[in-house]
């Protein structure tokens, strides 16, 4: 008997260990990027990270949900670092020439000494100008539509979009799907004030 508990008990840490691991997405191409960014922008919270890496090299961009809950943002960051130095002139240059506002803040700390911003207001087009700008970014660093990308998010998914999946499940024709939805409603934090 203690066995089994035992074995429930590591399975639930398990379990919970590799919940909270990031999903790695491997073989995406440019074109598939939208989703990404509707994941990031109406199921995530604020805070929540969005990478796209080239799976064949150290070449990344990354986005981030910013502001506040009645106004965010798409956030865009890129840096002038040693890997990327040679790409962040061409990226300035082409952002600006597609209508993107940039910003360049400068750190003053080596060897990242200046980082490139774009913020996105959420707008009907958001996920779509996401998209465009990350396919702007990779074509400047020389990647194109074709190259196999790694994209993974980070952060936590809303209590919104957390209570839909949940009701989902809740009303299921199968009856341990719906006992399952309803375990999973009693797990999801109240709203705080």
């Amino acid at each position: 008997m203690i066995w089994i508990i035992v074995i429930v008990v590591v399975a639930l840490v398990l379990l919970w260990w590799w919940m909270g691991r990031p999903n790695y997405y491997r073989g995406i191409q440019v074109g598939d990027l939208e989703r990404f960014f509707d994941s990031l922008m109406n199921r995530s919270t604020l805070g929540s990270l969005l990478f796209i890496k080239h799976q064949k090299s150290e070449r990344f961009i990354q986005f981030a949900k910013h502001g506040s809950e009645s106004s965010p943002v798409l956030h865009f960051g890129f840096p002038d670092a040693p890997w990327s130095r040679q790409y962040f002139s061409p990226l300035v240059s082409a952002l600006q020439e597609n209508g993107f506002q940039c910003r360049i803040r400068g750190t003053g700390i080596e060897p990242t000494v200046r980082f490139l911003e774009v913020d996105i207001p959420v707008g009907p087009d958001t996920t779509k100008r996401g998209a465009f700008l990350a396919r702007i970014s990779l074509e400047c660093m020389g990647l194109d539509a074709t190259e196999k990308l790694r994209v993974h998010l980070e952060g936590e998914v809303s209590r919104e979009t957390a209570l839909s999946d949940v009701k989902q499940l809740q009303e299921h024709s199968n009856p341990v799907i719906r006992r399952l939805g309803n375990w999973l409603a009693m797990c999801i934090p109240k709203k705080t004030k």
